[in-house]
């Protein structure tokens, strides 16, 4: 991994990090955000909750959000790559991007990592979720058994995608696409971070402000 390592051997924490960009998500603009050790990245405010929840039910208060690992996540430096890591990759505006990346394991199990990352595309208001690892070591928490997955805004305006919750359905090396304007390139987004695989399988899925579908 590489970039700014935040929330190192944490439980249940947040940190506020500028974006170096600006990032449209349904219909504002954000030029910081919230990063959580659970999977959560966050530009209404901090908000460390572990339970993960359905987005199509309830509304999260850190929100608007985005969950590409909703779980009780924890860091310990047992070890030494677990933590978040983030970087803005480019310097022309309007066409950089932000990437987050979080080694972690589960705090019930404390089995072994998981790895996933997270870029925000400037220029097309995309949202990439790939996912390196997702197995911890037990069926009842591997492969997003116990998270949630998907992204949310104002849920009283409907605004909210779900991928998944609580269903084991993501892939190592996969990655999932969330779009705001059918953009057919969504899954071309440059690799911006060394050392991530290439995606085994792609998914995308509509943005959805207030109507949303899904193809994969």
């Amino acid at each position: 991994a590489t970039g700014t390592k935040v929330l190192p051997n944490v439980d249940d924490s947040t940190v506020q990090v500028s974006l170096g960009m600006n990032f449209n998500f349904y219909g504002a603009t954000y030029s910081s955000a919230y990063l959580s050790s659970n999977g959560v990245i966050m530009f209404g405010g901090p908000d460390p909750s572990y339970s993960n929840r359905d987005l199509t039910t309830a509304q999260f208060s850190g929100g608007p959000a985005i969950f590409t690992y909703w779980d009780d996540l924890i860091t310990p430096d047992s070890d030494p790559a677990r933590g978040v890591y983030y970087e803005t990759i480019g310097t022309t505006p309007g066409s950089r991007q932000f990437v987050v990346q979080e080694i972690a394991t589960s705090y019930t199990i404390q089995g072994s990592s998981i790895n996933f990352q997270t870029v925000l595309d400037e220029a097309s208001g995309d949202i990439l979720m790939r996912y390196t690892q997702t197995v911890f070591g037990n069926p009842g928490f591997d492969h997003g058994a116990s998270a949630t997955v998907g992204i949310q805004g104002d849920l009283s305006q409907g605004q909210a995608v779900q991928w998944s919750h609580n269903q084991p359905v993501l892939l190592d090396n996969q990655s999932i696409c969330f779009t705001a304007n059918r953009n057919a390139a969504c899954n071309a987004i440059v690799d911006a971070m060394p050392g991530v695989p290439e995606p085994a399988s792609w998914a995308m899925m509509i943005l959805g402000f207030g109507a949303a579908g899904s193809s994969s």
